[in-house]
């Protein structure tokens, strides 16, 4: 009967001890959630991280990592996406694949971007993953300049895509970004006459300078052969043509310039106005077993 008491004693303990954890890691997951809809991720990672330390669970890594990404301690993020991706299931592995592609772009990896995320599509069997993909390669294309390639992204997609991501009306104004608000060939015979590429560009500083290197420069060539000195005359003729030479390609150069600073500032208006910001546009239904 003694032994029996024991036995009930001991069990009762071990039921209390395991419901008081079980009711613990709840809380902190609980806690976890709270400071991560309020978007402070910082605090949400500290309850994630402390429920990890005693359990396993591929969806609260997932979250810490997601903590980590919207804090922009992307090579953290990385290591955390890179090991969902491959002891997890596939619709963590899916998510992680999709964010590991932004990862690599924010760390300007380009060419793993495109490759990462075409993989995934490739993969994928969610509609709307494969939409949110499709999404993110269009505006991979309209980063870097291949609009061409973002426009066949888009025709690709079906209506349901067209009318969430707005991409009817970004289409529309895609040749924006093609726009040259200054002709590098225009600028590089402008620059026939020194600093004449640069006031073309509106660039005037440069053009003083350019224009008045120069015309010393020759300048002082011609009175050196002028009066036999002619070692001191080539010298300067080299430096004159040196100079003449990098006023050229400095005016073309500007032009290229003016057309990247309004190329970019189109792309920034034209992402603010339509790109999807926040989390991904498709569902993971968390669910988690205690």
């Amino acid at each position: 009967m003694a032994r029996f008491r024991f036995f009930c004693l001991c069990f009762f303990v071990f039921f209390s001890l395991n419901a008081y954890a079980t009711d613990f890691d709840l809380e902190l997951v609980l806690k976890g959630d709270k400071f991560f809809e309020k978007k402070s991720y910082f605090k949400a990672e500290i309850f994630y991280d402390a429920f990890l330390l005693e359990n396993d669970s591929c969806e609260i890594r997932f979250k810490s990592a997601l903590c980590r990404y919207y804090t922009k301690r992307y090579e953290e993020a990385l290591d955390l996406f890179s090991e969902i991706s491959k002891n997890c299931e596939d619709r963590f592995l899916n998510a992680s694949t999709f964010f590991l592609s932004n990862i690599y772009l924010e760390l300007k990896e380009p060419g793993l971007f495109l490759a990462n995320i075409s993989n995934l599509e490739k993969t994928a069997s969610d509609p709307d993953l494969k939409k949110s993909i499709l999404n993110e390669k269009i505006w991979f294309y309209l980063r870097f300049g291949k609009t061409g390639q973002a426009i066949s992204e888009i025709k690709k997609s079906d209506e349901t895509a067209k009318k969430y991501f707005k991409l009817n009306e970004l289409e529309r104004e895609i040749p924006l970004l093609d726009k040259k608000v200054k002709s590098p060939v225009l600028s590089g015979i402008y620059s026939i006459i020194p600093g004449g590429g640069y006031l073309y560009c509106s660039r005037y500083k440069d053009a003083f300078f350019a224009f008045s290197i120069n015309s010393l420069l020759a300048a002082s060539a011609c009175e050196a052969f002028d009066n036999d000195l002619n070692l001191a005359g080539i010298l300067l003729a080299s430096l004159t043509f040196g100079f003449y030479s990098g006023n050229i390609y400095g005016g073309i150069r500007a032009a290229n310039v003016e057309n990247n600073i309004y190329r970019e500032k189109v792309y920034e208006d034209l992402e603010s106005r339509f790109r999807k910001k926040g989390s991904m546009d498709f569902k993971l239904n968390f669910k988690i077993d205690f």
